[in-house]
């Protein structure tokens, strides 16, 4: 047997010890003796396992670094909170900290992910009336935003941002348009938040530049 089929057979064995000695999995979960697949596609299978497990062990890492990180930022800022006998722990606003000469500083980032319950749906069948009883009297400028806020994507959600935004708009006091804002107003809340770690470095010309942690930014 060859000494890739012999790798490839024992990482498969590793992660399914239920796959019989000289065999391997396809795509379809069929067990496929080893000599019958070929030697190309065992040195790609091959790749691509040495490849994924550092990958992996790389995400491991940067997550334990983030955390890490978070733990003693932190800290640091509750012994910062105790010289002035204030608690500040919980505390997970934004905040940056730089090194004495200013050249490197850190930033921990907090972002809030908006969601909207039910009284979306009450708000934008409140918004389809407006329009259909405006008619020809809405503008098309009107028209157009309105249209891009309800707009789903993909995934069949709608733009937070294009929805908040119709709110600046009042439309003369008209009353349903008014209750149609109030509902999106209501229906509003923070799902979640996540912090975000960034190393900056001061570049020769004043600016700061991102040591950067994501694979697809390298």
């Amino acid at each position: 047997m060859s000494e890739e089929a012999t790798t490839t057979e024992e990482a498969t064995t590793e992660e399914r010890v239920q796959i019989p000695k000289g065999y391997i999995e396809d795509s379809q979960e069929r067990l496929v003796p080893l000599r019958r697949v070929r030697k190309a596609d065992l040195e790609r299978d091959s790749l691509v396992r040495e490849l994924a497990g550092e990958a992996e062990a790389i995400h491991e890492r940067l997550a334990a670094f983030r955390s890490t990180a978070m733990e003693q930022i932190d800290a640091f800022i509750e012994r910062a909170g105790r010289e002035y006998d204030i608690s500040m722990v919980g505390e997970k606003g934004n905040v940056t900290l730089s090194s004495y000469d200013g050249r490197i500083r850190i930033q921990v980032n907090v972002t809030e992910y908006v969601e909207f319950d039910e009284r979306l749906q009450v708000a934008r069948k409140l918004i389809e009336r407006c329009v259909n009883r405006w008619g020809r009297h809405a503008s098309t400028k009107l028209r157009t935003l309105v249209k891009d806020a309800l707009q789903v994507d993909t995934k069949g959600r709608l733009s937070t941002r294009r929805l908040l935004a119709l709110r600046k708009h009042e439309m003369d006091g008209d009353e349903e348009w008014g209750r149609a804002m109030q509902a999106i107003a209501d229906s509003v809340r923070i799902g979640r938040t996540k912090r975000y770690v960034r190393v900056q470095k001061r570049k020769e010309d004043g600016r700061y530049e991102t040591v950067t942690l994501s694979i697809s930014a390298v």
